[in-house]
């Protein structure tokens, strides 16, 4: 079964989440080097846009609940927008401070497709099946969620109504 996708959205989120289901093989992202921020005071504020906040923000959340199981999808989703709207707040306040030509950035209401996938695939077992025995090429396959528990326990689902009903839990404002 593959997913269809309506819209252009839909379309655009689930190449995310393959894209990111398939990069979950390659190595790991980013090294502790790029993770570790120079100390702040021995250089001059140079702006951060809001991406590198808002993956920033995501990454710190998403490893301080690394195996949490008990946290429902709308206490993770408005933690991170809190995280992520508190990062946008200090970044603009060195902007102001510093005087910064940069305009300030403003606060965002509800999660970015990629923030989505991500908080998806920290929490969920979700992999992209070849049903065509490798000769399909990578553009060829269905996403599946490992079920954890119910009566698909132990099995893949790769039901489009399951991943979706994940994807509005942490988006509710999606439409499909």
């Amino acid at each position: 079964m593959t997913l269809p996708a309506d819209t252009e959205q839909e379309k655009g989120t689930q190449s995310l989440l393959q894209q990111a289901v398939k990069a979950e093989d390659g190595p790991a992202s980013g090294d502790a080097r790029a993770q570790q921020a120079p100390d702040a005071s021995s250089r001059p504020f140079r702006p951060t846009g809001s991406e590198t906040l808002v993956e920033r923000a995501v990454t710190k959340y998403l490893a301080s609940i690394q195996g949490d199981s008990t946290l429902e999808p709308s206490d993770i989703r408005d933690s991170l927008l809190q995280r992520i709207n508190g990062e946008i707040s200090l970044e603009n306040m060195g902007r102001k401070g510093a005087s910064s030509p940069s305009p300030s950035l403003l606060k965002i209401q509800v999660l970015d497709e990629i923030s989505v996938v991500r908080v998806l695939l920290s929490r969920h077992a979700i992999v992209k099946i070849d049903m065509t025995d490798g000769n399909g090429g990578a553009d060829n396959g269905v996403l599946a969620i490992y079920e954890e528990s119910g009566e698909l326990e132990g099995l893949y689902n790769d039901s489009e109504s399951r991943i979706m009903t994940l994807i509005s839990e942490f988006r509710p404002s999606m439409s499909f």
